[in-house]
């Protein structure tokens, strides 16, 4: 599943759109984001992990490694798909560079669980 939305880039060479795709590590589903994650492309993104979490597996993988922002709105679709999930599936955060600044930052790893690579993330 892939999900585009506006156009390939801006004039700061940060990529304006927001593109998502899920895939399989295994059996565990990976919500793969690309680009940039605010006010205007959050809702997508928790479109796509409440499709992931609904389906009740033991893990769910955010990767965040290609979003090059992640607004205070993307930071609240993280803590919100972590509440919906409750002890049911545990989310697991690929992050680098801002998104994973913002989330420490905010001291959201506290609560989220963040790792910078996909094995780690899910624990193989």
């Amino acid at each position: 599943m892939t999900r585009r939305d506006s156009d390939p880039g801006g004039p700061d060479g940060l990529r304006e759109d927001l593109v998502l795709s899920v895939r399989r590590f295994g059996v565990v589903p990976v919500v793969i984001a690309e680009g940039t994650v605010d006010l205007r492309t959050g809702p997508q993104l928790a479109h796509v992990i409440t499709a992931a979490v609904a389906q009740q597996p033991a893990d769910v993988v955010i990767d965040l490694t290609g979003v090059g922002f992640l607004s205070v709105t993307g930071l609240h679709v993280l803590l919100d798909a972590r509440r919906a999930a409750e002890d049911r599936t545990r989310l697991r955060v690929l992050a680098a560079g801002e998104p994973l600044r913002m989330i420490t930052l905010t001291k959201a790893d506290q609560v989220l669980a963040v790792y910078p690579a996909l094995p780690d993330g899910t624990g193989r």
